[in-house]
């Protein structure tokens, strides 16, 4: 719990640092701040968050518990802060649900809520109003009549 309070209190103070430097580090160079140690930090609180997960979950469940919610978030959000906001839903939604599921079937909790993100995942590929399947399948192309 300690390691998450800071990581997400560090995150969203130097979010906007991260943000230019993944975009644009010149500009960030340019305005007289070291895009070298922006990028340290922000992969300082990556590694921080998964050796936390190591410790609970393992290899693949860490890196799946950290990638697949953001994954998903990416495909709803329009903004980074709707991006972040939709990351921490999912995640807090899939953990919730999958915690209840686990302990109701007597399954793993870690697989549970992978499989949860999983297939919410694919629900997102397939429904999603604009990029999905579904809207792909049936949109009209603009060169047809």
């Amino acid at each position: 719990l300690c390691v998450c309070v800071i990581v997400g209190v560090l995150f969203f103070r130097f979010q906007k640092f991260f943000l230019l430097e993944i975009f644009d580090p010149t500009y960030l160079k340019s305005r007289g701040f070291n895009p070298a140690l922006y990028q340290t930090v922000f992969l300082l609180l990556v590694v921080a968050c998964l050796v936390v997960s190591f410790q609970t979950n393992g290899t693949l469940l860490a890196m799946g518990q950290l990638i697949l919610p953001a994954i998903i978030s990416r495909l709803w959000g329009r903004s980074p802060n709707q991006i972040y906001l939709f990351a921490i839903v999912i995640s807090c939604i899939g953990s919730t649900l999958g915690l209840y599921l686990a302990f109701e079937f007597n399954w793993p909790l870690g697989p549970t809520t992978l499989i949860l993100w999983g297939i919410g995942y694919v629900l997102s590929l397939i429904f999603h109003p604009h990029q999905g399947l579904i809207s792909n399948t049936f949109r009209k192309k603009h060169y047809e009549l």
